[in-house]
């Protein structure tokens, strides 16, 4: 269940997703993922913001548990039961077809409810650039470099980073 309305898939400038989907993926283990994401356009600056938060029942296998998703953070690093995270993306568009990102994520993942948070959160953050391949259709293309507590990584992006939960 979910409600779209952004302009385009590859490279947003507004409008935004909602998603609450139930998932019963693996020996009938109970997840559910919830969230949502929001592009504001302030010409010559978009913002965007991303909410996401995910509960697994206790019997969920590793592999099932929701993890954190921020670039700068390796998959699986943080895991538990409970997840949530918070990200803003302000891209400014310095001509028609180039753009300067920056970002930073914010998130905690636990086993029990009461723990998230408990110990600080999880901060990651970096910056990039894209360049308008397709104008017509929109689609960017660029680098991203994050930094998170522990890594510094190099992202190749094709359209958006936030593709979906």
């Amino acid at each position: 269940m979910g409600r779209r309305s952004r302009d385009t898939r590859q490279n947003r400038g507004g409008g935004g997703i909602r998603q609450l989907p139930w998932r019963n993926i693996v020996n009938d283990y109970p997840r559910l993922d919830i969230g949502g994401f929001g592009w504001w356009d302030l010409d010559p600056i978009v913002v965007g913001a991303r909410l996401q938060g995910a509960v697994a029942g206790d019997e969920a296998p590793f592999f099932g548990l929701p993890f954190l998703k921020m670039r700068g953070v390796p998959a699986f690093r943080y895991l538990g039961n409970y997840m949530v995270v918070g990200e803003v993306e302000p891209r400014w568009r310095i001509s028609p077809r180039w753009s300067l990102v920056g970002f930073l994520a914010a998130g905690d993942a636990s086993v029990h409810a009461s723990r998230l948070f408990s110990d600080g959160a999880t901060v990651a953050g970096g910056g990039g650039f894209r360049y308008m391949l397709a104008r017509k259709r929109k689609l960017a293309v660029g680098i991203d470099i994050a930094r998170g507590p522990e890594d510094t990584a190099i992202y190749f992006i094709l359209g958006s980073y936030w593709q979906g939960f």
